[in-house]
């Protein structure tokens, strides 16, 4: 299964990352663009490990997901934050 994540970066420098198509809330965070991958990753699981112990479908193959990273560039830059945002693959 393929999803794609948005990855942002915050003011502070620090990364988020969030997947807008799935139907959980599948987010991740961090102060490098690993460590919010990784969070992103250890969500899925609890997701998947939750759907599992209430015997109901997770939606995300059973954790196994490939991701397609975008980036938002409007928080890379310096930009007025107003700007709308512009997705970079």
């Amino acid at each position: 299964m393929k999803l794609t994540a948005i990855i942002e970066k915050d003011k502070n420098g620090e990364y988020s990352i969030y997947v807008p198509d799935s139907r959980h809330a599948l987010m991740g965070y961090g102060e490098t663009e690993e460590e919010a991958k990784e969070c992103l990753r250890d969500g899925i699981e609890d997701v998947v490990a939750c759907c599992r112990d209430e015997g109901s479908d997770d939606g995300l193959n059973g954790g196994d997901v490939e991701f397609e990273y975008e980036y938002d560039l409007s928080c890379f830059s310096s930009a007025d934050k107003d700007t709308p945002a512009v997705i970079a693959r």
